[in-house]
C-alpha cells in the first residue's frame, strides 16, 4: 500500500509539475505577447507621431514660403496703379556736357553729344537728329470715308498707304499745322479738328514728336498743292474697314497707326 500510495503521489506531483509548467509558460506567453504588443503600439505611435511632426512641418513651412512670398511681391512689385518709390525717386537723368553739330542742311541736323551717366560714367559721342515736330491728321468725311495718302518712302523703298502728315514750321500752333497739312496734301478742310494724342516716333535719338489730331466732318474745297517734289496720290477706305487694315499690316507708318487706333476709339465713343 505505501509502495502504491508513493508511486500515485509522484505521479500527482509530477502531474501537477507539467500543469504547472504549462500554465507558467502560458501566462510567460501571454504576458511576453503583451509586452510586445504594447511595444509594436509604443512603436507605432512614435513612427505616427514623428510622420505627423513631418507632415505639420512641411505644412508649415510651405504655409512660411507662401507667405513671405506673397510679402516680397507685395514689397518688390510694381502695379499699373501703384509706382515702386526707389523706382520713381531714382534720379536716371543724363548730364549734358557739351554738344557739337556734325552736318546741318535745310532738312538735317546731327549732333555729337557728350553725356553723363547717374553713375558717374561718360558716353560719347552721342549721335542725335535735330528733327523738326510734325502733325498727322485722321480724315473723316460725313459719308464715313477716311482721306488717305499713297506716296513713296524711300527709307522703307516701297509705296505705302498713310494719313495726310507733314512738319510743322517754327513758331507754327500744331494745330494749324495739322489742318495746313491736310489741305494741302489732299485739298481737303476739316469741320472739326479734334487733339489726339502727342508721341515720340524715335525718342533714343531723334528729338521728333508727332502731333496727331482727328478731323472730322471734312470736305473736298480746292485741288491739292504739294511741294516741288512731292508726288501724292489721294485715296479713300471706308471706316468700317479701318481696324481690319491695322490688324492686316496695310498701314506701316508707326506714328499713323497710333493716331488711327485712338481715332477709332473716339469716334466709336460718340
Amino acid at each position: 500500500m505505501t509502495k502504491k500510495s508513493d508511486a500515485g503521489e509522484r505521479m500527482c506531483s509530477a502531474e501537477s509539475a507539467s500543469d504547472t509548467e504549462k500554465m507558467c509558460n502560458a501566462e510567460t506567453t501571454c504576458n511576453t505577447e503583451k509586452i510586445c504588443n504594447a511595444e509594436k503600439m509604443r512603436n507605432t505611435e512614435k513612427i505616427c507621431n514623428a510622420e505627423k511632426m513631418r507632415n505639420t512641418e512641411k505644412i508649415c513651412n510651405a504655409e512660411k514660403m507662401r507667405n513671405t512670398e506673397k510679402i516680397c511681391n507685395v514689397e518688390t512689385t510694381c502695379t499699373p496703379e501703384t509706382t515702386c518709390d526707389t523706382e520713381k525717386q531714382r534720379d536716371m537723368a543724363w548730364k549734358l556736357l557739351n554738344r557739337d553739330i556734325v552736318f546741318q542742311d535745310t532738312w538735317v541736323q546731327l549732333e555729337a553729344s557728350r553725356c553723363e551717366l547717374p553713375d558717374g560714367r561718360i558716353i560719347a559721342p552721342f549721335y542725335i537728329r535735330r528733327d523738326p515736330d510734325f502733325a498727322v491728321v485722321v480724315a473723316v468725311t460725313k459719308d464715313k470715308q477716311l482721306v488717305l495718302v499713297r506716296q513713296y518712302r524711300l527709307g522703307a523703298e516701297k509705296v505705302l498707304l498713310e494719313l495726310p502728315a507733314g512738319c510743322i514750321e517754327k513758331g507754327e500752333d500744331p494745330k494749324v499745322a495739322a489742318g495746313r497739312e491736310l489741305l494741302e496734301e489732299t485739298g481737303y478742310q476739316a469741320g472739326n479738328l479734334q487733339f489726339l494724342l502727342k508721341t515720340a516716333p524715335n525718342a533714343s535719338n531723334s528729338t521728333a514728336y508727332a502731333y496727331c489730331y482727328l478731323a472730322t466732318d471734312v470736305e473736298l474745297v480746292a485741288a491739292q498743292h504739294l511741294d516741288e517734289m512731292e508726288d501724292v496720290a489721294v485715296e479713300y477706305m471706308d471706316l468700317r474697314e479701318a481696324r481690319s487694315a491695322l490688324r492686316d499690316g496695310v498701314f506701316e507708318q508707326a506714328v499713323h497707326v497710333a493716331a488711327l487706333y485712338c481715332a477709332l476709339d473716339v469716334l466709336e465713343k460718340q
